[in-house]
């Protein structure tokens, strides 16, 4: 009964570490959840578009109380009240809805672009983390594989067989990479934490060791895809959007007002009501205004060719980039995958073939080697990332 009772208790403890382990799907997840700085955005945005709506409204009723005395004739005194509203013109009116429509469209599209770029920041250090996982488990390996070394040699000089500047080689390398596994896992733990801030989440746990299957596509057609989906550009358009609408609105708000109101007048012995309609006409520094509007509307159509022009330059280097680290990961791949170096110079070592400097001399070729791949495939995946984050 014991027994079983401790096996329920493993099993459940391996459950536990398996699903404590987060999937790249739910750091995504998690990021665009709890983003602080993505919700502070959809917040001011929020704001900005409930203050046009506000906008659209007419001002606000005017409502005002008179009263008129006459020393010698008190029966001529009389009270007057009187209600106003101005309302702007249809087309001024129409100008301020387009407007906050255009917001609208603007606020969603940059809420998307900063959410692009909060998942491509989440993957990113996603990414550096399946770094560390693959290159600590090959130094720990290493650090095995030298262990071994050190009994074995340690056995030698026992035997008579060996000599002490042997043992105290490996028992240097022993200590040198245990120092990379220690510098290798705090640096971890500091990706790990930028990540959990990110979430908001303390318990997030990363042990992954695959990167997620991107593939790199001819450059026509990835870039055809950037310019019609990306958040960026969609994101700079309805912006231009915005602007050419405010510089509509500058203009229309050149047209009259109309204002409504009514005037009652009593007095002791009679009434009197009075309806008046009236217009407000801006005559002065009009083509001051239009003159402002004309150049905020050509500054914006400039500003968005610029934006484009530097999004598309970045878009064609950085795919060049990932292109170039793509042909250096698999080059060096082929080669890593096809050396069973460790194996092979255990068995020249231990058989007398190379001596302990030799050895250490290779072995230490072999993982700078197989570094280099690490880092050039953590790199390429990145980048990739980079160019195809418009997807995500």
């Amino acid at each position: 009964m014991r027994r079983s009772i401790y096996i329920i208790l493993f099993l459940f403890g391996i459950y536990q570490s398996v699903s404590a382990q987060s999937k790249l799907s739910e750091v995504l997840e998690l990021a665009e959840k709890n983003s602080l700085a993505l919700q502070a955005l959809i917040n001011n945005n929020k704001a900005e578009v409930q203050e046009a709506k506000s906008d659209i409204w007419p001002d606000a009723l005017d409502v005002s109380v008179g009263y008129s005395s006459n020393k010698d004739n008190s029966s001529s005194d009389k009270t007057i009240y009187g209600v106003s509203q101005t309302f702007d013109f249809p087309t001024l009116w129409a100008s301020k809805i387009k407007l906050k429509n255009s917001l609208q469209r603007y606020a969603e599209h940059s809420e998307n672009a900063f959410k692009q770029e909060l998942l491509f920041q989440a993957r990113s250090l996603f990414f550096e983390i399946v770094y560390y996982n693959k290159l600590i488990k090959r130094q720990e390996e290493r650090v095995k594989n030298n262990k071994n070394l050190v009994s074995f040699y340690k056995t030698k000089l026992e035997k008579g067989d060996g000599n002490i500047l042997d043992v105290k080689k490996t028992i240097f390398e022993q200590e040198d990479h245990h120092s990379d596994v220690r510098l290798n896992k705090a640096a971890k733990i500091s990706v790990l934490e930028q990540l959990r801030w990110i979430c908001q989440s303390d318990s997030l746990v990363v042990n992954d060791t695959i990167y997620e299957d991107l593939q790199l596509e001819p450059f026509e057609k990835m870039l055809q895809d950037y310019e019609s989906l990306s958040p960026k550009i969609q994101s700079l358009n309805s912006y231009q959007s915005v602007v050419s609408q405010k510089a509509k609105l500058i203009r229309q708000k050149l047209v009259p007002s109309i204002s409504i109101g009514y005037e009652s007048e009593k007095a002791t012995q009679e009434s009197v009501g009075t309806f008046s309609v009236g217009l407000s006409i801006p005559i002065w520094g009009g083509y001051s205004k239009i003159k402002q509007s004309r150049a905020m509307l050509k500054a914006s159509e400039y500003e968005l060719a610029n934006s484009k022009g530097i999004l598309k330059n970045d878009f064609k280097r950085n795919y060049q980039e990932c292109k170039a680290l793509y042909e250096n990961f698999t080059s060096i791949k082929s080669a890593v995958d096809n050396y069973e170096a460790i194996r092979l110079l255990n068995i020249a070592l231990k058989s007398g073939n190379i001596s302990i400097i030799e050895y250490y001399q290779e072995i230490d070729a072999y993982f700078e080697m197989l570094y280099k791949f690490y880092k050039l495939e953590k790199e390429y995946f990145q980048s990739l990332a980079n160019l195809k984050k418009y997807l995500f």
